[in-house]
């Protein structure tokens, strides 16, 4: 059915499928864990060979039988963006000519509180946490001797 093979200190299972010769690695480097991956492995080609688990089109049979049917295709790594990245592409691409420059100025101290409060964090580590740890923070400095807060609304004309 398969066999066990050991490659350094790493070990793989071969097993032939439907006339091709597969091999798959067990990522595991202590021969008691290989094994219990080479003993799932042969149940689900098994499993495949009755027609119990359907192996689905396109998917890499190697990891498919070795995952438990679990895994079609390889585990792919997303890259996260860190929070400097993500303020110099929305800098650079979506604001850039458009606004006024004070307004980008303003947007550059704005920016660079954050990064400075939360730090150069990746854009999924802020949450509403991390936004009210920054408010919190930023309510309580100083500048020019007066505390950072908003201004007061202007009166509207139609305020009593």
């Amino acid at each position: 059915m398969a066999s066990l093979e050991q490659r350094g200190n790493r070990f793989r299972v071969i097993f032939r499928l439907g006339g091709a010769k597969h091999h798959v690695g067990v990522k595991a480097t202590d021969r008691n864990e290989a094994e219990a991956g080479l003993a799932r492995l042969e149940e689900n080609l098994r499993l495949v060979e009755r027609g119990r688990l359907i192996v689905p089109e396109g998917a890499d049979v190697d990891l498919y039988l070795i995952s438990d049917g679990r895994l079609e295709q390889k585990v792919e790594c997303v890259r996260s963006t860190r929070l400097s990245e993500l303020f110099r592409v929305y800098q650079e691409h979506f604001t850039a000519g458009v606004k006024e420059k004070i307004t980008r100025k303003m947007e550059d101290i704005h920016l660079k509180h954050v990064l400075r409060v939360l730090g150069d964090v990746n854009v999924t580590e802020v949450t509403a946490g991390a936004v009210q740890r920054f408010v919190d923070t930023r309510s309580r400095e100083t500048y020019l001797g007066k505390t950072v807060k908003t201004a007061p609304a202007a009166p509207t004309p139609d305020d009593p």
